[in-house]
């Protein structure tokens, strides 16, 4: 059994990478919240009249009993989870021939995501979480941009801690954003079972000379809703909504940065003016 934040999380599994993955998760606590139980099975593409919305790689659509399924589609159908939001239960089906640890790792991924959306209102966000004087700054931006290598940048210049490299919860408690790392942590492996009051956001672009300008609130909600999975309905997007509105409020930047201590520089005198 693992507890991430508040929620105690069941696994049955069909790769034992997870075990190391969830460690610094461990709890001797024994009710369940979330469970997710996977195994293969032959699967079919679902008919067009259930499905829901199709995006990049996945599709969604509602199955025989009502409950939403999400497919995911990497060159051939290769996974499926259907969410029993209802009981915390979350049934991974792997497709027979597909290696199991990848497609059951984004299939959990998913999972995680929308129970914690449904439970808590909480959005998963691709980012680096830099905890530095109990406050977290998250660093975001598209793959291959940097993040990772400005983390370890504050790592080494600062000693701030990297709590998670690559999915971050971000979580509304007592009308305060707090964000916190996951077992969800990329190829790396960087996580810790952590979590602090939300400072802000940096999104890193590569450029030839270091720069910082706080974002406008529409070039903010731009940039941060591709770095969250979209809704399926009115009802979830309103809530989506809610929450983005929430770190609106935060001071978000625009970082254009080369690998130095400068762009580090930059970011912490913006978020940290009393060094």
């Amino acid at each position: 059994m693992y507890k991430l934040n508040n929620t105690n999380v069941f696994l049955s599994t069909l790769s034992d990478k997870f075990n190391k993955m969830f460690e610094n998760y461990r709890t001797n606590e024994e009710n369940i919240d979330f469970k997710f139980i996977s195994k293969r099975d032959n699967l079919k593409m679902p008919s067009d009249e259930s499905v829901i919305m199709k995006g990049t790689g996945f599709v969604t659509y509602i199955n025989e009993e009502g409950l939403f399924c999400y497919m995911l589609i990497e060159n051939d159908l290769s996974g499926c989870v259907v969410c029993d939001d209802v009981n915390g239960i979350y049934y991974s089906f792997v497709n027979e021939g597909v290696e199991e640890f990848h497609t059951e790792y984004i299939l959990l991924e998913c999972a995680l995501s929308r129970y914690f959306f449904e439970k808590y209102n909480a959005l998963f966000i691709h980012s680096s979480a830099l905890l530095y004087k109990n406050s977290v700054i998250l660093l975001s931006a598209k793959s291959g941009t940097g993040k990772s290598t400005h983390a370890r940048l504050w790592k080494e210049y600062y000693n701030a801690r990297n709590i998670n490299d690559d999915k971050n919860i971000i979580i509304l408690e007592d009308d305060k954003l707090m964000a916190f790392g996951t077992p969800i942590c990329g190829k790396e492996g960087i996580n810790e079972n952590t979590k602090a009051p939300l400072k802000g956001l940096v999104f890193l672009r590569q450029d030839q000379k270091n720069s910082i300008r706080r974002m406008s609130k529409m070039e903010a909600y731009i940039k941060l809703s591709n770095q969250i999975s979209r809704p399926s309905s009115k009802e979830e997007y309103d809530k989506m909504e809610f929450m983005i509105d929430k770190i609106l409020e935060l001071p978000i930047y625009d970082l254009g940065c080369t690998i130095s201590k400068e762009a580090v520089d930059l970011v912490k005198n913006e978020f940290f003016k009393e060094d």
